[in-house]
């Protein structure tokens, strides 16, 4: 499986949103373009783990009490240059995160990724919004928001790439409205 985990942004959010990626997507057509649908603050990607690795997830989050996370979203940038100076392969929002996310990011370091890494200090919560694509050019992208709101779940998703993009499945779901055990 290929594990990430994840905090959905409220639909509200994701409305307020709505008019500006509009704009990105008409200046930077040849960029992939991730659906508002499957916008989400990513916490921690793991990739292709073991079910070991994701047996840890699972009780690491499990263990972990959950806080709803207050947000502000006010910032842009890329990263996933292949080579220096290269074009980025992620194009993301970001911004300000309650505690909570820090606390859970810091906690899920603890867990392997699928190249072994458990350390990813230099991780930074954000939301994708695009992918390079076929354009041959940076994309500039005019600063975002801000926007805010408050996270209140926390999921691991299952991701498998298809030709029209990612589909995201719900492994677990912590927070408000999660059964005992933290599975909803």
């Amino acid at each position: 499986m290929r594990i990430f985990v994840a905090m959905p942004l409220p639909e509200g959010t994701v409305e307020e949103m709505k008019p500006w990626l509009g704009r990105q997507r008409r200046s930077w057509p040849d960029l992939r373009w991730v659906r508002d649908q499957q916008l989400h603050l990513t916490v921690r990607f793991l990739g292709d783990i073991t079910d070991a690795a994701l047996d840890e997830l699972l009780r690491l989050l499990g263990a972990t009490p959950f806080e709803e996370s207050p947000f502000v979203i006010d910032d842009t940038g890329s990263f996933g240059q292949r080579v220096p100076g290269g074009l980025p392969s992620v194009y993301w929002i970001s911004g300000s995160f309650g505690s909570q996310v820090g606390r859970m990011a810091e906690l899920l370091s603890r867990v392997p990724d699928d190249r072994g890494r458990v350390d990813r200090r230099s991780f930074r919560p954000h939301i994708t919004i695009a992918r390079q694509g076929t354009s041959g050019s940076r994309a500039t992208l005019d600063p975002p928001g801000p926007w805010s709101g408050v996270l209140s779940r926390t999921v691991v998703y299952n991701s498998t790439l298809t030709r029209e993009g990612p589909v995201y499945e719900a492994v677990r779901t912590y927070g408000p409205g999660a059964q005992k055990g933290g599975l909803a």
